[in-house]
């Protein structure tokens, strides 16, 4: 935290701000945890809630991850939150190990004028968020946007890629220092390449809510809006088979166990498009008549994915028509993962 205060407390100065405000309030019916939101205490520290039931995040010090699940609006986090483990000074290891049992006593939710609000099962307050342009969003005609936590900013533009750098701080936002790589492309896509790269270049500011985030100029006119961008990562496990995986490598690979070999390939999001690519590398180990029968028709859902949503805490697949087709879920202990 920003001086020696405690997060508790220093949340508890916001309090009569929230009760104020508490005719405002949205349910959760109207609301969204998915997204990133910083901490109001200290805009280093922030969360991110993921479509398929994790979380991720940065405390004082460390990396994070958990699990969470949402009824209405009760919110609980996993037991168990996995953290990296740098050291830190006194101060800093005391703050994460407050916000750390924040998380965990951590029973209901409520969003306020895009304010994310923590409390326990009394409805004491534990932790207060805003909004935060932390992560990847889509934009119209394949265009994108990245911000990552160490103030960096990158994305695809109609025609080019671009990079830089960006300042946020409350609801305003700065991208300087803007590069662009120089390809050439029809004169419509490149008119249309100017203008978003101009809109880039007034933003002044942004507001984030129900996953969409739009970019303002000095005068709050909008000038871009993205939707954010979610994508499976890490390992999931075939309901039907819980000895078939995924994993997603974040770097564009995917590995896993099919029903009788282990195999490798790519993959391909757009929005929520989801392709692989023509065959996979795969060990030669052969199987009973069933399994491999078994194999060779999980490697044909794999190949008629064109997309993936999440439904319950699950990843579907589904084809061109949005026919399920494979439906895995996170591995849990009892499965030795």
């Amino acid at each position: 935290m920003k001086g020696a205060g405690k997060i508790i407390l220093a949340l508890a100065l916001v309090l009569v701000g929230a009760i104020i405000c508490a005719g405002c309030i949205s349910t959760p019916s109207e609301q969204t945890l998915e997204g990133s939101w910083t901490l109001n205490s200290d805009e280093n520290i922030f969360i991110t809630f993921n479509k398929d039931g994790s979380v991720s995040g940065k405390a004082p010090v460390n990396g994070f991850g958990a699990t969470y699940t949402v009824d209405g609006n009760s919110l609980t986090f996993g037991k168990d939150i996995i953290q990296t483990l740098m050291a830190g000074s006194p101060e800093k290891m005391q703050a994460e190990s407050e916000f750390f049992e924040a998380l965990k006593n951590t029973a209901r939710w409520q969003i306020a004028d895009d304010k994310l609000i923590l409390a326990d099962a009394d409805d004491k307050i534990l932790a207060i968020f805003t909004a935060s342009v932390l992560g990847a969003w889509d934009g119209e005609d394949g265009t994108s946007i990245i911000f990552s936590a160490d103030g960096t900013v990158n994305g695809h533009a109609p025609i080019n890629s671009f990079g830089g750098s960006y300042t946020a701080f409350g609801s305003s936002l700065v991208l300087e220092n803007l590069f662009m790589t120089e390809m050439a492309g029809p004169a419509a896509d490149m008119k249309a390449e100017d203008k978003f790269i101009s809109a880039l270049n007034n933003a002044a500011g942004f507001t984030v809510s129900n996953g969409q985030l739009i970019l303002v100029d000095a005068k709050g006119k909008e000038l871009l809006t993205f939707e954010r961008h979610f994508e499976p990562a890490g390992e999931w496990v075939l309901n039907a088979d819980s000895n078939v995986t995924i994993i997603f490598n974040g770097d564009g690979t995917i590995t896993g166990q099919a029903p009788v070999n282990l195999y490798g390939g790519k993959y391909f999001i757009s929005g929520d498009s989801l392709t692989f690519s023509e065959g996979f590398d795969k060990t030669m180990m052969a199987g009973s008549a069933a399994d491999m029968q078994a194999e060779t028709a999980f490697f044909q859902a794999l190949g008629k994915t064109a997309g993936f949503t999440f439904a319950d805490a699950n990843l579907v697949f589904v084809d061109a028509k949005g026919k399920e087709l494979l439906t895995f879920e996170r591995p849990t202990a009892e499965q030795g993962f």
